[in-house]
């Protein structure tokens, strides 16, 4: 049986993260993706890529100097990962692709 003030003290735990994370977040790009998913950070280019799996798009931003790239494609991307040699790969409805 769970006892009350253990729930009360998982609530303010919980309340206290939430507090916490929300001060630290930061809007880096006001790019709209209608699935946006997997962030993927890139320390060798300071790059911060990012999918929208509906609508095929692969998007990277510099975070030194703003600048946005968006790479348009007709597959569902559903991931990306970085190989040894800096390029990425994708996963998509269609297979694995080196870019």
């Amino acid at each position: 049986m769970i006892r009350p003030e253990t729930i009360k003290a998982e609530i303010k735990t919980m309340k206290i993260y939430q507090e916490v994370i929300m001060n630290k977040i930061e809007v880096v790009s006001d790019k709209i993706s209608l699935l946006g998913e997997c962030p993927l950070w890139d320390s060798k280019k300071e790059l911060l890529y990012w999918i929208d799996i509906i609508n095929g798009e692969i998007s990277s931003i510099n975070l030194k100097n703003n600048i946005l790239s968006t790479i348009t494609t007709d597959l569902f991307i559903g991931c990306i990962a970085l190989r040894e040699n800096g390029e990425l790969i994708l996963g998509s409805d269609r297979g694995l692709f080196y870019l």
